[in-house]
């Protein structure tokens, strides 16, 4: 396996957007924020599958509806990421 230093901005999920933010692409592996117009931070996210995450450890928006969640876990799979419970 090689290691590949890539470098881009992501914001988090907003179902409420129309920015391209609304769509589920990638998973965070630790939560990170600028908050206030602070510094960027580094974060781990892979892109692309094949992976499996345990759906029971993601982290939803506040107030997120069933229908969102399953629009979003469908998105993630798209691109190979399965959120699945163990």
């Amino acid at each position: 396996m090689t290691a590949v230093s890539v470098s881009y901005k992501v914001w988090p999920l907003n179902f409420a957007a129309t920015d391209g933010s609304q769509n589920a692409l990638e998973v965070w592996l630790s939560k990170k924020t600028a908050l206030n117009g602070g510094a960027d931070q580094t974060i781990v996210a892979p892109r692309r599958g094949p992976s499996i995450v345990d759906s029971r450890f993601l982290i939803w928006l506040s107030g997120a509806t069933a229908d969102q969640i399953a629009a979003a876990s469908e998105q993630l799979m798209a691109n190979g990421i399965v959120p699945r419970s163990s």
